[in-house]
């Protein structure tokens, strides 16, 4: 049963029957880590939030459709926050690429 593994009986409202510490006890830090690499890579798909790009721990440029979100996603699974950004030899790099400290 639920209330076994949680330690803890329900009190018939979403969220009330356990505490954010037993939570935290149950769910480690590096799940919490691949959540948030997951929401970063998909917040910073197909260009978005371009200013985010510094907050990565990897960058992966290359041309389109050559598998770099796929690598992405795999590597956030992973806890890493990575950029998947398309460029080709003929189109200027990135500005934000020149600000990285990396």
């Amino acid at each position: 049963q639920l209330s076994n593994f949680l330690e803890a009986e329900s009190r018939n409202a979403p969220g009330m029957g356990i505490s954010r510490q037993r939570i935290q006890g149950l769910v480690s830090r590096e799940f919490f880590g691949m959540v948030e690499a997951n929401e970063f890579v998909h917040a910073t798909a197909f260009g978005l939030n371009r200013m985010e790009w510094q907050r990565a721990d990897v960058l992966l440029v290359g041309l389109s459709k050559v598998g770099k979100t796929g690598v992405a996603v795999a590597l956030a699974q992973r806890g890493l926050k990575a950029v998947a950004v398309n460029w080709s030899p003929e189109t200027p790099m990135p500005e934000e690429l020149t600000m990285q400290d990396h």
